[in-house]
């Protein structure tokens, strides 16, 4: 299953952890959208899982991906790219 980590701002942000109802679902919401469209992604070669940041900062949002190679890269941007469903 694929790593995933929500950077706010620079840091770290763990829904459960937040105070803040509307941010605590927000987060969830987008940690748990995430793991859904890379539930199956696993590199074919080395059976490794993406490891997928997301950072938020001043309300943009950029998507940084690491992985044990291109291959799972390449896999991890189409599935993130892929229509929900």
């Amino acid at each position: 299953m694929a790593e995933i980590t929500i950077m706010i701002d620079g840091r770290t942000v763990v829904a459960t952890d937040m105070a803040d109802m509307l941010q605590r679902i927000t987060v969830s919401s987008m940690h748990e959208q995430l793991q859904q469209k890379l539930a199956h992604v696993v590199c074919p070669a080395h059976g490794f899982a993406p490891q997928v940041t997301l950072h938020i900062v001043q309300g943009r949002q950029h998507i940084s991906i690491t992985g044990c190679c291109q291959q799972l890269v390449d896999l991890t941007r189409q599935a993130l790219a892929a229509p929900p469903g």
